[in-house]
């Protein structure tokens, strides 16, 4: 019986071998694991956009065709309501920093509302505001645990943006703008997958041409194997894929907080312009 049980012990070279196996079997498979979770979290960001502009054209629909703010402003003008009365989608900053509360980074209730001109009626779920690869967090005051931020979206910024005097901008504000864009509503974006580095506000800012060079206020997300999800005023959603180094480079930082620039004839910058131009080729604002 002795002899039985030391043969049917595994020898130490034995074990190694098992265990080098081991390793090589969870090395080919945790690349696949990976990719099938990256999968997943790009299908529930598009979802996820999907249910906003569901939400927004629900809004829409209720409201005489007129489209919620992309933003609410701050400054004085008279043709504006208050701030507290301004139609915004939703409302809190994201950013890393400035001098709004804190709380505002992780306050469901700023997205949800109830606030004038608020699609959180319509949605009701604050799940859909976060992409689900978006780990930035934030440390409420009075406390070390860092809680996730609770938006990852933002609206085009010429979406109901109101036609202040102040910008004197041509910008949608009702259905009936929509004519003005050339490729219509399946050409013009409603709301971004924005990058952690610079998500702020709740509007997304497009390209501006500046001295030669194009900067973009606002970074769209890289986060899916370098590409973000837009959706559009058809209700479509739209992955896109990205491929400008600035743009790559700079995407996952958390401490940029401000635009890039680029040099002209940037595919990334024109597919962004066109995607968010308010009037058709060869007008500007």
């Amino acid at each position: 019986m002795k002899r039985l049980a030391r043969r049917r012990a595994f020898t130490l070279i034995e074990l190694l071998v098992v265990v080098a196996i081991i390793g090589v079997l969870a090395a080919l498979l945790l690349p696949a694991l990976s990719r099938a979770r990256a999968s997943a979290q790009n299908t529930v960001c598009v979802g996820n956009q999907r249910q906003l502009n569901l939400a927004w054209r629900l809004y829409t629909e209720d409201n005489r065709g007129f489209y919620p703010w992309s933003t609410t402003l701050s400054f004085f003008d008279d043709a504006l309501p208050a701030v507290e009365q301004q139609p915004a989608w939703c409302r809190g900053s994201m950013s890393y920093i400035g001098v709004r509360p804190a709380e505002e980074r992780t306050n469901i209730d700023l997205i949800l509302g109830p606030w004038p001109g608020s699609i959180g009626a319509y949605s009701r779920v604050a799940g859909i505001y976060r992409c689900p690869s978006d780990l930035s967090r934030w440390r409420p005051e009075r406390t070390r645990e860092r809680v996730l931020r609770v938006r990852s979206y933002s609206m085009n910024r010429n979406f109901g943006f109101p036609e202040s005097r102040v910008f004197q901008l041509s910008v949608f504000n009702k259905d009936a703008d929509l004519r003005r864009h050339a490729a219509g509503p399946s050409g013009l974006s409603v709301f971004w997958d924005e990058s952690e580095a610079t998500l702020a506000g709740t509007d997304f800012g497009d390209p501006t041409l500046h001295c030669g060079e194009w900067v973009l206020g606002a970074l769209p997300s890289t986060r899916h194997r370098n590409a973000g999800s837009v959706s559009f005023a058809d209700g479509h959603v739209e992955v896109h894929r990205w491929s400008d180094p600035n743009l790559l480079a700079n995407s996952r930082r958390v401490d940029l907080n401000m635009g890039i620039s680029t040099v002209p004839g940037s595919p990334d910058f024109r597919w962004i312009e066109a995607a968010m131009r308010t009037l058709g080729p060869g007008t500007t604002d």
